[in-house]
């Protein structure tokens, strides 16, 4: 059985679908702009920006076979935190740069439109 950037089919199976495309198109952008990681010199940095995913409620959390067998943390961790995205591309690819992941910025706007706003 193929093992996809090393996943086991369990592993890929308990990741976020959003986290494996993320993966494959960092893949194809690396090998479109002719550098592939474990070739390239340098450093190369992570930007991504993730917020809630809903598969881990809707999917995962709602499989009791699953919760008993690989437990919450597991779950979790496995590919489903918003905040490991750009860490795990990083790792997952062997990348030196930095790896910051962000939330999406209409979240950020949306506080900022709803928020009181003080007067003095």
């Amino acid at each position: 059985m193929r093992r996809f950037f090393g996943f086991s089919p369990r592993d890929a199976s308990i990741m976020d679908p959003q986290h494996r495309h993320f993966l494959e198109c960092t893949w194809e952008a690396l090998e479109n702009a002719g550098h592939p990681p474990d070739q390239f010199p340098g450093s190369v940095a992570v930007f991504a920006g993730s917020g809630l995913n809903t598969y881990l409620i809707y999917n995962l959390l709602t499989n009791r076979k699953l919760m008993e067998s690989a437990g919450l943390f597991l779950l979790k961790q496995t590919g489903n935190d918003k905040d490991v995205l750009a860490t795990r591309v990083s790792y997952q690819f062997n990348l030196r740069g930095r790896a910051s992941t962000f939330k999406p910025l209409a979240r950020r706007l949306s506080w900022q439109f709803t928020s009181p706003v003080r007067r003095s």
